[in-house]
């Protein structure tokens, strides 16, 4: 009798192991937990990058080509490393704040704020309107996840364009700072 309970027990166990790799429906082995493992990473070494900044050798860059009121880069520096980006772009209704930062394997998180203004910046009395922030966390040069107000699905047809558009800015940044 205690052999056959010992042998249910153990049946069990085995049971709910194989479950917990399994989604709801049973049908195929869960991603959800591999992409809130990275997730969590990319938080880590979000905190990581920021709590040292102070450490890092700073390079500043002042831009006027790339929005109507001008902007500025700025890149943090481990020795020779690009760690983090943030960049400033001003316009007449708004500015577009962003945060890029960068492992070995490039970036893998993108955190932009958005701010919007009742009226153009130069009218008297503007005040903002509406803020919005983004969250894209990137892995392997894929955006994985991208959080605005709710989290967006990954295969929808806005959420590939951002993927593109996010390595397009990404390209034109890094060029902005390489010059001397």
């Amino acid at each position: 009798m205690v052999n056959i309970l010992l042998i249910h027990f153990v049946s069990l166990l085995f049971n709910y192991n194989i479950d917990s790799n399994v989604n709801r429906n049973n049908l195929v082995p869960s991603v959800a937990l591999d992409t809130c493992a990275i997730i969590k990473k990319i938080r880590g070494d979000f905190l990581a990058i920021n709590s040292k900044l102070k450490s890092f050798k700073k390079k500043k860059r002042e831009v006027f080509d790339m929005s109507s009121e001008g902007g500025e880069i700025i890149g943090y520096y481990d020795n020779t490393f690009l760690t983090k980006a943030h960049s400033v772009f001003y316009g007449e209704t708004g500015k577009v704040e962003t945060d890029y930062y960068f492992n070995k394997t490039g970036l893998f998180f993108q955190y932009k704020k958005e701010t919007f203004y009742d009226k153009p910046i130069y009218v008297k009395g503007f005040k903002i309107k509406k803020i919005e922030e983004n969250r894209f966390y990137v892995y392997e040069n894929k955006l994985i996840q991208w959080i605005v107000n709710k989290t967006l699905k990954s295969k929808t047809k806005v959420f590939k364009e951002t993927n593109n558009a996010i390595k397009e800015e990404l390209k034109d940044i890094k060029e902005v700072l390489s010059k001397n």
